[in-house]
């Protein structure tokens, strides 16, 4: 049985009589009241009382409730009836419920709902969140955010991206959650507004705060693909994933900080990094080749690139049993004659050189490709003369 106290000032029921001429969800009129009469000592349960009497039409402002039975709530029912109950409630208002109490918050991120792809985009005063086919965008305003979820739109007064990770992080938290892919865009376009400074390293530091579900278990997510991000902040996200299961890590951003050096060392010596079979790591123009060659497809950016580092690459390729393709994409213009040099002497047809691996009737195929300036080495079955 509830054990909430039912007598309230009449100042205090007038209030919330007030609140219920407008109309608006409960919890939301609660947080309202609260606000305008900066008091927390009104609980959300003794509220919902007097909310619901006076919307009902049940009670008056002199209403004394000590004649009534205390009324059960969700609280007092067995858990898999409350669960029962709550399923039933829209996903999209789902992330309301959670704050309610600790004990609907429990319930909640047991019905959490599973996406095999995640879609996160942040452009200037706005951010999406893509779950499969349902999109929730949030819009910088004033005096908050506007909240579309679903399809529906809220006025909420709180910042929209405190909002967008209340609801995200409660996604991926969920200990069932068996992803497909997850990707976050924090870059925009050339056409596009540039991001906000101060929301930007807000972001930054929302994201930091993401953690594994309560049972501290790796998530599953089989495709990474961090766009515009801090590299800390990609390594953090990066390391919530289970390692081998993780198999395609994409990193795109030029940020670099002052200890850039000791945050990539780290990276590739993290085991989600070393297990992944593809990798791509772009926007960073000096990394060394070295540190993706062991995937079986890589990508990444140089500036330049000597020709000792493409035969030493070469002579590694060679070796690798499982590698299929890489790419290496360098500035517009760039002057491939040393590279080319070096390769020479080789069998060459059409601007493409045949190495072949040892042991094997394949070899490997090194083209330079125009637009986009970049060299493509792939393995391929091809009998040399």
């Amino acid at each position: 049985m509830s054990s909430v106290s039912r007598y309230i000032d009449i100042d205090l029921r007038v209030r919330i009589l007030q609140e219920s001429f407008k109309m608006k969800p409960v919890y939301e009129s609660y947080k309202n009241l609260c606000k305008d009469i900066g008091d927390t000592r009104l609980t959300f349960e003794n509220f919902e009382f007097w909310f619901y009497g006076f919307t009902n039409k049940q009670f008056y402002l002199d209403y004394i409730p000590s004649s009534e039975p205390d009324s059960r709530t969700l609280n007092d029912l067995p858990h898999d009836i409350v669960l029962k109950v709550l399923g039933y409630i829209d996903k999209s208002d789902r992330s309301n419920v959670r704050k309610v109490s600790t004990y609907f918050k429990s319930i909640i991120d047991e019905l959490c709902p599973c996406y095999e792809e995640i879609k996160v985009t942040l452009r200037h005063g706005f951010i999406s969140a893509k779950y499969d086919e349902l999109c929730n965008e949030y819009r910088k305003t004033d005096t908050g955010c506007t909240a579309v979820m679903n399809g529906k739109d809220s006025i909420v007064e709180e910042d929209y991206l405190t909002v967008f990770m209340d609801h995200f992080a409660a996604t991926i938290q969920n200990k069932d959650l068996d992803l497909k892919k997850l990707l976050i865009d924090a870059q925009p376009r050339s056409e596009e507004k540039p991001l906000d400074p101060i929301d930007f390293e807000r972001f930054t530091r929302l994201m930091r705060t993401l953690k594994k579900p309560n049972n501290h278990q790796p998530l599953n997510i089989q495709v990474l693909h961090l766009i515009g991000m801090k590299l800390d902040v990609s390594c953090h996200i990066m390391a919530l994933a289970k390692p081998g299961l993780l198999n395609t890590i994409a990193i795109w951003s030029s940020y670099k900080t002052d200890n850039y050096e000791s945050i990539y060392k780290k990276m590739v010596g993290m085991e989600q990094w070393r297990q992944a079979m593809a990798l791509s790591f772009l926007g960073h123009e000096d990394s060394p080749a070295g540190d993706l060659a062991h995937a079986q497809q890589f990508q990444l950016g140089r500036s330049k690139m000597s020709p000792a580092e493409i035969i030493q690459l070469r002579e590694r390729l060679l070796e690798h049993k499982t590698f299929h393709y890489c790419e290496i994409k360098f500035p517009p213009s760039y002057d491939y004659t040393e590279i080319k040099t070096a390769l020479r002497g080789r069998h060459n047809n059409n601007d493409k050189w045949y190495f072949k691996i040892p042991n094997s009737h394949q070899c490997l195929e090194f083209s330079f490709i125009n637009d986009p300036l970049s060299l493509r080495i792939r393995r391929i079955n091809f009998i040399l003369p």
